[in-house]
């Protein structure tokens, strides 16, 4: 749609470019990409939404809003249960040195992070589920937690947003003994 004049731009270039942006391909480049996230091509809209609007009034560029009649689809994201194939192991869990040189800042300059860090140390979660744990997620006669959601920062809102985990699935993880002393 780069190298379209305006008035050439129409509801079906933009449904294209819309879906490219969603499900991937082939750009006009010849370069092969994935699709981007939700927030990100929801971002792309909000722009040519109000580009697009302003163009029609108070400009009179063109005489009707072609991104009116956009649908955005998004991928969905099909998950197996019981699929090994996508675990991070290529991720290595923090040395334990680096763990007790992390609590003893903590100590000094942010007392209330030790409990997530601790959590996430000992239970293997990723930060953001340590910080989306309520109450109701922890069973301390079990030693296990319930990972229903994740906290991760949304820099286009600037602001911390509360979501399912990174995979989208409720799990349950054991903990031991001295995560239960904590």
């Amino acid at each position: 749609i780069s190298e379209r004049k305006l008035k050439n731009v129409t509801s079906e270039h933009l449904q294209a470019f819309f879906d490219l942006l969603s499900f991937g391909g082939t750009y006009p480049d010849g370069s092969e990409r994935k699709g981007y996230s939700k927030d990100y091509i929801r971002s792309f809209s909000a722009v040519l939404q109000q580009s697009f609007r302003f163009a029609v009034s108070p400009k009179q560029y063109i005489t009707f809003n072609p991104m009116q009649y956009i649908k955005l689809k998004y991928q969905t994201d099909e998950v197996d249960l019981f699929s090994d194939d996508d675990m991070d192991g290529d991720i290595q869990p923090i040395p334990r040195e680096d763990y007790e040189r992390l609590i003893e800042f903590l100590q000094d300059y942010n007392p209330p992070a030790i409990l997530p860090i601790q959590i996430a140390y000992y239970a293997g979660l990723r930060i953001g589920e340590a910080c989306g744990l309520a109450w109701q997620d922890v069973n301390l006669e079990e030693q296990c937690l319930t990972i229903r959601r994740s906290i991760r920062y949304d820099g286009s809102r600037h602001k911390n947003i509360i979501g399912p985990t990174k995979r989208k699935k409720v799990r349950i993880v054991d903990f031991g003994d001295t995560l239960a002393e904590i």
